[in-house]
């Protein structure tokens, strides 16, 4: 089916189980809020590069949708966009888009590949939280923000690089990626967040730069992998639990320089 015009209304085709293949044509320069969401049978669509707004739940509980073809950049892809497309594989976010908005692609679950583009300096909220296929995730160099919950629940996630352009990291950003084995925080980063790495289950290894001067609470709870790991002089604050139920950690020192620390810190780490 080929769809004409400028605007594609808001709602404007949500919940038809008559569309499986849709083709925009070229001069439709906004999708709007859940224009096609809940369309339960539709398998793919073609986006033209005329199109620079694709709105929240455009795409929404579009359980069929397996392809996706961006012809062009769109500077903007709404909240929860693609939400729970949960037959969708893989996805080439186009060039021009700047940030993966909120819940983009949340509960995408047959997701496993990615390509974001060097365009993109923001991954938000929850942008793919509960994308369990996922193995793994290579992020561009202008990437400055990694946002609270952004890949929560990947839990298939084994490797992410992330840049040095990066200097926040969200609380729970990564929490409960069980097969994640290491990651390497890049120096500039000021504050790994309440519960980033909860229930990493996998994960060995963690520099922790200079930089950082806050470590919040469970950050690392139930890394029962994490064996050794070493808190930089230049940490002032670290939270209630930030290591509890890390089995297997053999050894740490907490530096001069924490004058705040919570209750709990290395509960139940029953190797130290």
């Amino acid at each position: 089916m080929n769809i004409s015009g400028i605007v594609i209304g808001e709602g404007e085709y949500a919940d038809r189980d008559d569309l499986v293949d849709i083709v925009i044509e070229d001069g439709v320069s906004e999708i709007g809020g859940s224009a096609f969401s809940g369309c339960s049978n539709l398998k793919s669509i073609t986006l033209p590069d005329s199109v620079t707004t694709i709105g929240w739940h455009a795409f929404s509980g579009c359980k069929s949708l397996e392809s996706v073809n961006f012809q062009g950049g769109v500077p903007e892809i709404g909240m929860f966009a693609f939400s729970e497309c949960s037959s969708l594989k893989s996805i080439d976010i186009p060039f021009g888009v700047k940030e993966i908005s909120f819940c983009a692609f949340i509960g995408c679950k047959s997701l496993e590949r990615i390509t974001i583009p060097s365009s993109v300096k923001a991954i938000g909220y929850g942008a793919f939280a509960g994308c369990g296929r996922i193995e793994n995730i290579t992020l561009p160099d202008r990437v400055a923000m990694i946002a609270e919950k952004a890949f929560f629940d990947c839990k298939r996630l084994k490797s992410i690089n992330i840049p040095e352009s990066v200097k926040v990291i969200g609380r729970s950003a990564f929490a409960n990626c069980g097969d994640l084995e290491s990651i390497e925080i890049p120096e500039g980063v000021a504050e790994i967040g309440e519960k980033t790495f909860l229930y990493c289950t996998s994960l060995k290894n963690i520099n922790i730069p200079e930089s950082v001067r806050e470590i919040g609470a469970n950050a690392f709870g139930g890394c029962e992998s994490l064996e050794s790991i070493i808190i930089p002089n230049g940490v002032a604050r670290i939270g209630d639990l930030a290591f509890a139920h890390c089995k297997a950690l053999r050894s740490t020192d907490i530096p001069e320089s924490v004058t705040e620390r919570g209750t709990d810190i290395f509960e139940d780490c029953t190797s130290l």
